[in-house]
């Protein structure tokens, strides 16, 4: 499957830009969000959300209680609650500021975009760190990770390349979540596929410049508190250490 294609070459740049030596360290199982943590107004950070909306995201959505309602949902809602001193979220069509709430990722409408592109995405992430060095930046892509060509992997992989060597902390989570309705295929054939109550994967990308503040997002935004626990809706994959 072309999800599958990606992520692995996502992964695989991932291993190979950053010169850590130590292996990675993936969880299979983890426990669902606990109770909201505040992070700190005195330190001096910014929080980008970046939500793909594009059409092949619509079937995440025609069940209000999928996984992707209830974890996409409750991490914006987090968001909107905690302290730090500021944020912005965007639609990766347009890279646009938006006005969310964990409602508003419910509405079919808003997955209308033709396209995901996850390298113009990236551009503008490395131009907000690069412009502000003062600020320690968190950005956060909520996407599927499909590219939609071989020019947007070419130009992922750029970007990716350039990110990693200004801000090169990376927290990848994985969710399969129930889906239902069109999904536009890119491999191996092009094309349009009407899915009915399946799964499909979607993911949290987190991007930081420091380990420290990596670790904030995971304690704060993403705390895996009693991660023995099983629960369905939990992350069935979670790499936290490239």
């Amino acid at each position: 499957m072309q999800i599958q294609k990606n992520l692995f070459l996502f992964l695989f740049l991932l291993f190979f830009l950053n010169s850590c030596s130590k292996a990675p360290d993936s969880k299979t199982i983890l426990n669902s969000f606990p109770q909201l943590s505040y992070v700190s107004e005195s330190q001096n950070i910014h929080l980008s959300i970046y939500l793909d909306d594009s059409e092949s995201m619509r079937g995440f959505v025609t069940n209000p209680q999928s996984t992707y309602c209830l974890e996409t949902g409750n991490f914006i809602q987090r968001v909107l609650e905690t302290t730090i001193s500021s944020y912005d979220i965007f639609t990766i069509s347009s890279l646009r500021q938006q006005q969310f709430s964990s409602r508003t990722i419910r509405d079919p409408s808003l997955y209308n975009a033709i396209s995901t592109p996850l390298d113009q995405t990236l551009h503008h992430i490395v131009n907000q760190v690069k412009n502000d060095s003062t600020t320690e930046h968190i950005s956060i892509i909520v996407s599927d990770l499909v590219l939609s060509n071989d020019r947007d992997i070419t130009n992922f992989t750029k970007q990716l390349k350039e990110l990693s060597k200004i801000s090169p902390e990376f927290l990848l989570i994985g969710f399969q979540s129930i889906f239902q309705g069109k999904y536009f295929s890119e491999y191996p054939i092009k094309g349009t596929l009407q899915v009915q109550n399946q799964t499909r994967p979607f993911y949290f990308l987190i991007n930081t410049r420091t380990k420290k503040t990596l670790q904030l997002v995971k304690e704060k935004l993403l705390s895996t508190q009693n991660a023995n626990v099983f629960e369905a809706s939990a992350p069935v994959l979670m790499i936290d250490s490239i």
